[in-house]
């Protein structure tokens, strides 16, 4: 928050490293996140069920395609509590009037939850980037894993072509490198790195250093492979 403050108000003398002594930050890990879940459904059972203790446990599978089933929740989350918490309700939507959370009803409301989520990130980031909603387009029916090279030349041209033509309300940096690479000023290895390292630094999707590494999300350099989150 104080971050967006600064940025709204800043002139051509302002300095960001002077104000990081004011930064707090926020970070969450799987067991804190799992514990604010196992809470939620504690409460919310206790209140017309039972007098036990209930968790995640007990009401959804061990796992799913072989993932422990929190392990497959928090993957699809951007490590907030707010995250895990509308997953888990849009599974339990799913789940009315059955007495568990079946695999296929976590798999089914994990199409709706993706497509809220991705509307809600587009909005938070709307005063950095108010062109993203648009430009997610480009990770549409790709694969969970997929290599920065497999984002096309054509499928680039195209993209930032309609994307000219239909103009735009407001200009953003996304807007800005599409515009670039339309009029020949960047390659569309510039384009893809440019798009990219935005949807890395809002959490859209993670980096895989290398084939032999696991997908590291926000906090390291990028780097050429790419992994879709909560977007198929």
């Amino acid at each position: 928050m104080i971050d967006r403050v600064f940025r709204s108000t800043r002139d051509a003398g302002f300095q960001e490293e002077k104000y990081e002594g004011l930064y707090l930050n926020l970070a969450w890990n799987k067991t804190q996140l799992t514990d604010i879940l196992d809470k939620r459904i504690n409460h919310l059972v206790k209140q017309t069920h039972t007098t036990q203790t209930v968790t995640h446990d007990d009401l959804m599978p061990a796992t799913i395609m072989k993932t422990p089933v929190i392990d497959y929740l928090v993957q699809r989350t951007l490590m907030r509590p707010r995250d895990i918490i509308e997953f888990f309700n849009f599974c339990v939507f799913q789940a009315a009037d059955n007495p568990k959370i079946s695999s296929q009803m976590i798999k089914q409301a994990e199409g709706e939850y993706s497509r809220t989520r991705l509307r809600s990130v587009a909005d938070e980031w709307y005063a950095d980037y108010p062109n993203l909603f648009v430009f997610t387009d480009l990770l549409k029916n790709r694969p969970p894993q997929f290599e920065l090279s497999d984002v096309t030349l054509d499928e680039c041209a195209d993209f930032c072509l309609n994307l000219l033509i239909g103009g735009v309300q407001k200009r953003d940096a996304l807007f800005d490198v599409a515009e670039q690479f339309v009029e020949t000023e960047v390659y569309v290895s510039q384009f893809r790195q440019r798009v990219f390292q935005i949807f890395y630094r809002i959490g859209l999707v993670g980096l895989k250093l290398a084939t032999y590494e696991t997908i590291a999300w926000t906090t390291d350099g990028p780097t050429k492979y790419c992994c879709i989150r909560n977007q198929r």
